[in-house]
Formats: structure tokens, sequence, C-alpha cells
């Protein structure tokens, strides 16, 4: 793409050195819902805190301070606080893209192990979210 005389040769911020040309379509499998800060939830990784950006039944996106924060592909263990419940989960580093609203970068996180007990609180927080975050931003009657 950067050859093509209709494209700006200006590198992009997201254009990576040595990148071969334009990237794969990203499609997305699941919808996750946004994360305020006042949701009580948070993720630990290494010894470092990353604020929930979003969250679903099978992954998290993350604030993190650039893309090469994680290697693309890379397998994490993570503790993600959801309220009062810890959970011990590894995860796959799906992407990392530049931030749009956030300042940071965003990093997709798939679960790949999560304890059954675990994910079912998950997807009742996710729920209870979904309805009071559509409940918030519907229009009053």
């Amino acid at each position: 793409m950067a050859n093509d005389k209709n494209y700006l040769s200006a590198q992009e911020p997201w254009d990576l050195p040595g990148d071969s040309g334009p990237a794969a379509p990203i499609v997305r499998g699941n919808f996750r819902e946004p994360i305020a800060d006042g949701d009580g939830v948070l993720a630990r990784i290494a010894n470092q805190d990353y604020q929930v950006l979003d969250i679903c039944h099978n992954g998290i996106g993350l604030a993190v301070g650039s893309l090469d924060s994680f290697a693309d592909g890379a397998r994490c263990e993570l503790t993600l606080r959801v309220r009062e419940q810890s959970m011990k989960i590894s995860a796959l580093v799906a992407h990392i893209s530049p931030g749009i609203k956030w300042n940071e970068c965003h990093c997709g996180l798939e679960f790949v192990t999560i304890k059954p007990q675990d994910a079912e609180y998950l997807q009742r927080f996710i729920a209870e979210h979904h309805a009071r975050l559509f409940r918030e931003n519907s229009p009053s009657s």
C-alpha cells in the first residue's frame, strides 16, 4: 500500500517498521461491553495493574502504554478483579491497537483458561452490567 501512488507516503502511527503491507481485516467475533472506572474491574499482569476498557465472556480490552507493551499472540497469566471476585486466567494477546478514544493503546486479550465458576460469575456480571448500561442510556418513557 505504501508504494501505491494514490496513498500518502507518510507513515501512519500504526505502521510498524518492516510492515509488508495492509493488515488483514479485523473481524470482531464478540461485542465487549465498555467498562467505566466505577464498575470495579481491574486486571493485574506481572505485578502491574491495568485499566480494563471493555469486557466480554471470553476476553478483555486493556489500556496499555504503547504498541510494544505485549507481543502479539503472547500468552499471559492475569488476575482479573471483578467487584469482590478475583479470577486467575490465562489469556492470549489478540491485538494491540493505537488508542482512538484513549491516550493509551488498546490491548485485546482472549481468555484461554478460566475456571467454570469464574466464567459463571463473569457472565452474571456482564448480564447485569449490560442491563444497567442500556437502562442508563435509554430514553425515558
